[in-house]
């Protein structure tokens, strides 16, 4: 799946983040994300991004870079939801559990999935995982959700650290 265009979003009535990735075949998967889900794999992205993809951040302050190099998008397009098939169906899935693998250098590729279900893999690169997280930050922001995303982040119990990008299934 290639993708076209990100949005993370806080829908008030669910108490939930929604995911809308586009394609360029003209596809849509939507996803849920819990407080708890992005509470509990945020250090693990930040752990990836810092170590697998090649440094921190550009931005510890604040989002990621918010003049991403050429070609890797922006955040001044709208996010283009017309005529877009959904081929995982209209209702969006449930995140529960996510497993993060190093397909390759600087690449990594998230696999969110429904407990024994649907499942949306989202192959991306250092700038695709920045503008992810930066959206993650500010989308928690807006929720409220008093959850504590920084870019320095550990997990309370931090494996010793490897030169291997970490295979965690939530």
């Amino acid at each position: 799946m290639s993708i076209h265009q990100l949005q993370v979003a806080f829908d008030a009535i669910q108490d939930r983040l929604v995911l809308r990735v586009s394609t360029t075949a003209n596809e849509e998967i939507r996803a849920h994300l819990t407080r708890r889900f992005v509470r509990e794999i945020w250090p693990h992205l930040v752990r990836v991004l810092g170590g697998h993809l090649g440094g921190a951040a550009t931005n510890r302050e604040g989002s990621a870079s918010e003049q991403p190099a050429k070609n890797e998008g922006t955040f001044s397009e709208p996010f283009k939801d017309d005529q877009l098939t959904r081929p995982l169906g209209s209702k969006p899935l449930l995140v529960a559990e996510c497993q993060i693998e190093a397909p390759g250098a600087g690449r990594c590729r998230l696999i969110l999935r429904e407990p024994r279900e649907r499942s949306l893999v989202l192959e991306l690169d250092k700038s695709l995982m920045e503008i992810f997280c930066s959206m993650l930050r500010a989308a928690a922001n807006v929720a409220d959700w008093g959850l504590a995303l920084e870019y320095d982040a550990r997990p309370v119990s931090t494996p010793p650290e490897s030169d291997e990008t970490p295979k965690i299934l939530h």
